[in-house]
Protein backbone atom coordinates (compact mmCIF):
# COMPACT_ATOMS: atom_id res chain seq x y z
CA UNK A 1 0.00 0.00 0.00
CA UNK A 2 1.36 3.42 -1.00
CA UNK A 3 0.61 6.15 1.52
CA UNK A 4 0.03 9.70 0.29
CA UNK A 5 -1.10 13.06 1.59
CA UNK A 6 -3.16 14.98 -0.98
CA UNK A 7 -2.88 18.79 -1.12
CA UNK A 8 -5.54 20.69 -3.08
CA UNK A 9 -8.34 23.22 -2.86
CA UNK A 10 -10.61 24.02 -5.89
CA UNK A 11 -13.13 21.96 -7.82
CA UNK A 12 -10.73 20.49 -10.37
CA UNK A 13 -8.38 19.45 -7.55
CA UNK A 14 -11.32 17.58 -6.04
CA UNK A 15 -11.77 15.80 -9.37
CA UNK A 16 -8.11 14.76 -9.18
CA UNK A 17 -8.67 13.51 -5.64
CA UNK A 18 -11.49 11.29 -6.95
CA UNK A 19 -9.00 9.53 -9.22
CA UNK A 20 -6.76 8.73 -6.26
CA UNK A 21 -9.75 7.56 -4.19
CA UNK A 22 -10.60 5.06 -6.93
CA UNK A 23 -7.19 3.36 -6.70
CA UNK A 24 -7.23 0.59 -4.06
CA UNK A 25 -3.42 0.36 -3.93
CA UNK A 26 -3.11 3.99 -2.73
CA UNK A 27 -4.00 4.99 0.81
CA UNK A 28 -4.89 8.66 1.23
CA UNK A 29 -3.72 9.14 4.79
CA UNK A 30 -4.74 12.80 4.97
CA UNK A 31 -5.87 15.75 2.88
CA UNK A 32 -4.56 19.31 3.18
CA UNK A 33 -6.65 22.21 1.86
CA UNK A 34 -7.11 25.93 2.32
CA UNK A 35 -9.21 27.07 5.30
CA UNK A 36 -12.97 27.48 4.83
CA UNK A 37 -13.82 30.66 2.92
CA UNK A 38 -16.80 33.03 2.98
CA UNK A 39 -18.79 32.44 -0.19
CA UNK A 40 -21.65 34.24 -1.90
CA UNK A 41 -23.72 37.30 -1.10
CA UNK A 42 -24.43 36.05 2.42
CA UNK A 43 -20.74 35.26 3.05
CA UNK A 44 -21.43 31.76 4.32
CA UNK A 45 -18.31 29.99 5.63
CA UNK A 46 -17.83 27.11 3.18
CA UNK A 47 -15.30 24.25 2.97
CA UNK A 48 -13.27 23.90 -0.21
CA UNK A 49 -14.39 21.24 -2.74
CA UNK A 50 -11.36 19.14 -1.77
CA UNK A 51 -12.14 19.32 1.95
CA UNK A 52 -15.81 18.50 1.30
CA UNK A 53 -14.91 15.40 -0.73
CA UNK A 54 -12.37 14.27 1.86
CA UNK A 55 -14.94 14.56 4.67
CA UNK A 56 -17.45 12.58 2.59
CA UNK A 57 -14.87 9.80 2.48
CA UNK A 58 -13.90 10.04 6.17
CA UNK A 59 -10.37 11.24 5.44
CA UNK A 60 -8.56 13.38 7.99
CA UNK A 61 -8.34 17.00 6.78
CA UNK A 62 -5.84 19.71 7.71
CA UNK A 63 -6.50 23.37 6.86
CA UNK A 64 -3.51 25.30 8.22
CA UNK A 65 -3.40 29.06 7.83
CA UNK A 66 0.31 28.67 7.09
CA UNK A 67 2.14 25.69 5.59
CA UNK A 68 4.99 26.59 7.95
CA UNK A 69 2.92 26.00 11.09
CA UNK A 70 5.00 23.91 13.51
CA UNK A 71 2.10 21.74 14.74
CA UNK A 72 1.05 21.08 11.14
CA UNK A 73 4.58 20.05 10.14
CA UNK A 74 4.78 17.67 13.08
CA UNK A 75 1.45 16.12 12.14
CA UNK A 76 2.68 15.59 8.56
CA UNK A 77 5.81 13.82 9.84
CA UNK A 78 3.76 11.42 11.97
CA UNK A 79 1.77 10.25 8.94
CA UNK A 80 4.92 8.66 7.47
CA UNK A 81 3.75 9.18 3.87
CA UNK A 82 5.55 7.89 0.80
CA UNK A 83 4.46 10.88 -1.33
CA UNK A 84 2.87 14.27 -0.98
CA UNK A 85 0.62 14.84 -4.02
CA UNK A 86 -0.16 18.48 -4.86
CA UNK A 87 -2.90 19.71 -7.24
CA UNK A 88 -3.63 23.44 -7.02
CA UNK A 89 -3.25 23.73 -3.27
CA UNK A 90 -2.88 27.52 -3.27
CA UNK A 91 0.05 27.96 -0.90
CA UNK A 92 3.81 27.87 -1.42
CA UNK A 93 5.25 24.86 0.37
CA UNK A 94 8.36 25.42 2.50
CA UNK A 95 11.37 23.10 2.23
CA UNK A 96 10.63 21.83 5.73
CA UNK A 97 7.36 20.40 4.36
CA UNK A 98 8.61 19.35 0.91
CA UNK A 99 11.30 17.14 2.43
CA UNK A 100 8.99 15.14 4.74
CA UNK A 101 7.70 12.28 2.51
CA UNK A 102 10.03 9.36 1.84
CA UNK A 103 9.74 9.44 -1.96
CA UNK A 104 9.18 13.15 -2.54
CA UNK A 105 6.57 15.85 -3.06
CA UNK A 106 5.14 16.07 -6.57
CA UNK A 107 2.85 18.57 -8.29
CA UNK A 108 0.44 18.45 -11.24
CA UNK A 109 0.95 21.61 -13.31
CA UNK A 110 -1.08 22.59 -16.37
CA UNK A 111 1.64 23.57 -18.82
CA UNK A 112 4.60 22.03 -20.57
CA UNK A 113 7.24 23.25 -18.16
CA UNK A 114 9.40 25.27 -18.17
CA UNK A 115 6.81 27.37 -20.06
CA UNK A 116 4.23 29.22 -17.95
CA UNK A 117 5.51 28.61 -14.48
CA UNK A 118 3.20 30.20 -11.92
CA UNK A 119 -0.43 30.50 -10.91
CA UNK A 120 -2.31 30.85 -14.23
CA UNK A 121 -0.71 28.61 -16.87
CA UNK A 122 -3.86 27.72 -18.83
CA UNK A 123 -5.25 31.26 -18.84
CA UNK A 124 -1.89 32.70 -19.85
CA UNK A 125 -1.41 30.19 -22.67
CA UNK A 126 -4.86 30.88 -24.13
CA UNK A 127 -4.57 34.66 -23.78
CA UNK A 128 -1.19 34.70 -25.48
CA UNK A 129 -2.50 32.74 -28.47
CA UNK A 130 -0.88 29.37 -27.77
CA UNK A 131 -2.61 26.46 -29.51
CA UNK A 132 -0.85 23.76 -27.51
CA UNK A 133 -0.22 23.31 -23.82
CA UNK A 134 -0.02 20.20 -21.70
CA UNK A 135 0.42 18.77 -18.24
CA UNK A 136 3.61 18.30 -16.24
CA UNK A 137 4.12 16.18 -13.13
CA UNK A 138 7.26 17.37 -11.41
CA UNK A 139 9.09 17.19 -8.11
CA UNK A 140 8.54 20.29 -6.01
CA UNK A 141 11.60 22.27 -4.97
CA UNK A 142 11.78 25.64 -3.18
CA UNK A 143 12.10 27.52 -6.49
CA UNK A 144 8.79 28.16 -8.29
CA UNK A 145 7.80 25.22 -10.55
CA UNK A 146 11.48 24.48 -11.21
CA UNK A 147 11.80 20.83 -10.12
CA UNK A 148 12.71 17.81 -12.21
CA UNK A 149 9.94 16.50 -14.48
CA UNK A 150 8.56 12.95 -14.24
CA UNK A 151 5.73 13.13 -16.79
CA UNK A 152 4.72 15.47 -19.64
CA UNK A 153 1.70 15.10 -21.92
CA UNK A 154 0.85 17.62 -24.69
CA UNK A 155 -2.69 19.00 -24.97
CA UNK A 156 -4.44 20.86 -27.81
CA UNK A 157 -5.87 24.21 -26.64
CA UNK A 158 -7.54 25.27 -29.90
CA UNK A 159 -10.79 27.24 -29.38
CA UNK A 160 -11.25 26.09 -25.78
CA UNK A 161 -12.07 28.11 -22.69
CA UNK A 162 -10.04 27.67 -19.52
CA UNK A 163 -12.97 25.77 -17.98
CA UNK A 164 -13.15 23.31 -20.88
CA UNK A 165 -9.39 22.83 -20.97
CA UNK A 166 -9.05 22.33 -17.22
CA UNK A 167 -11.82 19.73 -17.16
CA UNK A 168 -10.05 17.59 -19.76
CA UNK A 169 -6.50 18.27 -18.58
CA UNK A 170 -7.44 17.35 -15.02
CA UNK A 171 -8.74 13.97 -16.14
CA UNK A 172 -5.64 13.29 -18.26
CA UNK A 173 -3.24 14.57 -15.62
CA UNK A 174 -4.90 12.77 -12.71
CA UNK A 175 -4.79 9.44 -14.52
CA UNK A 176 -1.09 10.00 -15.26
CA UNK A 177 -0.42 11.09 -11.68
CA UNK A 178 -1.95 7.92 -10.24
CA UNK A 179 0.14 5.82 -12.61
CA UNK A 180 3.28 7.71 -11.61
CA UNK A 181 2.61 7.18 -7.89
CA UNK A 182 1.97 3.48 -8.52
CA UNK A 183 5.06 2.96 -10.69
CA UNK A 184 7.42 5.82 -9.89
CA UNK A 185 10.47 3.66 -10.50
CA UNK A 186 9.57 3.57 -14.21
CA UNK A 187 9.64 7.36 -14.54
CA UNK A 188 13.13 8.89 -14.70
CA UNK A 189 13.25 12.51 -13.48
CA UNK A 190 14.42 14.96 -16.15
CA UNK A 191 15.85 18.38 -15.19
CA UNK A 192 14.17 21.44 -16.72
CA UNK A 193 15.99 23.79 -19.06
CA UNK A 194 15.74 26.87 -16.85
CA UNK A 195 16.95 29.15 -19.66
CA UNK A 196 13.64 28.50 -21.45
CA UNK A 197 11.43 29.35 -18.47
CA UNK A 198 8.51 31.76 -18.82
CA UNK A 199 6.29 32.95 -15.98
CA UNK A 200 2.65 33.88 -15.39
CA UNK A 201 1.03 35.76 -12.55
CA UNK A 202 -2.01 35.32 -10.35
CA UNK A 203 -5.22 36.58 -11.97
CA UNK A 204 -7.31 39.11 -10.06
CA UNK A 205 -10.93 40.11 -10.61
CA UNK A 206 -9.72 43.40 -12.11
CA UNK A 207 -7.59 41.53 -14.65
CA UNK A 208 -10.62 40.96 -16.88
CA UNK A 209 -10.95 44.53 -18.19
CA UNK A 210 -10.77 44.85 -21.98
CA UNK A 211 -10.41 47.92 -24.20
CA UNK A 212 -11.86 47.87 -27.70
CA UNK A 213 -10.05 51.17 -28.39
CA UNK A 214 -6.64 49.49 -28.37
CA UNK A 215 -7.35 45.74 -28.54
CA UNK A 216 -8.37 43.71 -31.57
CA UNK A 217 -11.36 41.37 -31.70
CA UNK A 218 -8.92 38.44 -31.74
CA UNK A 219 -7.17 39.68 -28.57
CA UNK A 220 -10.49 40.19 -26.76
CA UNK A 221 -11.89 36.79 -27.73
CA UNK A 222 -8.69 35.11 -26.52
CA UNK A 223 -9.08 36.90 -23.19
CA UNK A 224 -12.73 35.87 -23.06
CA UNK A 225 -11.74 32.21 -23.55
CA UNK A 226 -8.91 32.53 -21.04
CA UNK A 227 -11.03 34.17 -18.33
CA UNK A 228 -14.04 31.86 -18.60
CA UNK A 229 -15.39 31.00 -16.07
CA UNK A 230 -13.53 33.48 -13.85
CA UNK A 231 -13.18 36.43 -13.62
CA UNK A 232 -14.86 37.03 -16.99
CA UNK A 233 -14.16 40.07 -19.17
CA UNK A 234 -15.69 43.51 -18.80
CA UNK A 235 -15.60 47.14 -19.91
CA UNK A 236 -16.42 50.30 -17.99
CA UNK A 237 -19.51 52.25 -19.10
CA UNK A 238 -19.65 56.08 -19.15
CA UNK A 239 -21.53 56.05 -15.82
CA UNK A 240 -18.73 54.03 -14.19
CA UNK A 241 -20.59 50.72 -14.07
CA UNK A 242 -19.11 47.53 -15.45
CA UNK A 243 -20.58 45.69 -18.41
CA UNK A 244 -19.68 42.02 -18.35
CA UNK A 245 -19.45 40.39 -21.80
CA UNK A 246 -21.11 37.02 -21.16
CA UNK A 247 -21.60 35.36 -24.54
CA UNK A 248 -19.44 36.61 -27.43
CA UNK A 249 -18.01 35.29 -30.69
CA UNK A 250 -15.42 36.37 -33.21
CA UNK A 251 -17.28 37.52 -36.34
CA UNK A 252 -15.92 38.94 -39.59
CA UNK A 253 -17.93 42.04 -40.51
CA UNK A 254 -14.96 44.09 -41.71
CA UNK A 255 -16.90 45.27 -44.74
CA UNK A 256 -19.13 47.30 -42.39
CA UNK A 257 -17.51 50.47 -41.04
CA UNK A 258 -18.43 51.68 -37.57
CA UNK A 259 -16.63 53.81 -34.99
CA UNK A 260 -14.33 51.87 -32.68
CA UNK A 261 -15.89 50.81 -29.35
CA UNK A 262 -19.50 51.06 -30.46
CA UNK A 263 -22.29 48.52 -30.58
CA UNK A 264 -24.20 48.27 -33.85
CA UNK A 265 -26.96 46.13 -35.32
CA UNK A 266 -26.54 44.05 -38.48
CA UNK A 267 -28.92 41.34 -39.71
CA UNK A 268 -30.82 41.56 -36.43
CA UNK A 269 -27.69 40.80 -34.42
CA UNK A 270 -25.56 43.01 -32.17
CA UNK A 271 -21.87 43.56 -32.92
CA UNK A 272 -19.04 45.35 -31.11
CA UNK A 273 -16.50 47.24 -33.18
CA UNK A 274 -12.93 46.93 -31.91
CA UNK A 275 -9.67 48.48 -33.05
CA UNK A 276 -9.43 45.65 -35.56
CA UNK A 277 -12.34 43.34 -36.28
CA UNK A 278 -15.77 42.88 -34.76
CA UNK A 279 -17.33 40.66 -32.11
CA UNK A 280 -20.83 39.19 -32.16
CA UNK A 281 -22.44 39.88 -28.77
CA UNK A 282 -25.21 37.53 -27.71
CA UNK A 283 -25.48 38.34 -23.99
CA UNK A 284 -24.12 40.95 -21.62
CA UNK A 285 -24.68 41.93 -18.00
CA UNK A 286 -24.62 45.47 -16.66
CA UNK A 287 -23.40 45.75 -13.08
CA UNK A 288 -26.28 45.39 -10.60
CA UNK A 289 -28.61 43.76 -13.15
CA UNK A 290 -29.30 40.29 -14.53
CA UNK A 291 -27.72 38.99 -17.77
CA UNK A 292 -29.75 40.10 -20.79
CA UNK A 293 -29.76 39.63 -24.57
CA UNK A 294 -27.48 42.22 -26.15
CA UNK A 295 -28.93 45.52 -27.31
CA UNK A 296 -27.59 48.88 -28.48
CA UNK A 297 -26.23 50.98 -25.60
CA UNK A 298 -23.59 53.71 -25.36
CA UNK A 299 -20.14 52.48 -24.38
Amino acid sequence: MIRIVFFGTPFFAAEALRHFLSCPAIEISAVVSNPDAKIGRNQILTPSPVKYLAQENNIQVFTPESAKDIDFLEAMKKINADFFVVVSYGKILPKSLIDIPKKGTFNLHFSLLPKFRGASPVQSAIESGETQSGISIFQIVPELDAGDIAVQIPYDLSNQTTQEALNEMTAIGSHAFVDFIMHSEKYPLVPQDHSQATFCTKIEKSSGQVFAQNQSAEEIIRKYRAYTPWPGIFSILPDGKRILWKDIFLENTDAIEHPINTLFEHNKQIFWQTKKGTLLIKTFQIEGKQPTPARIIAL
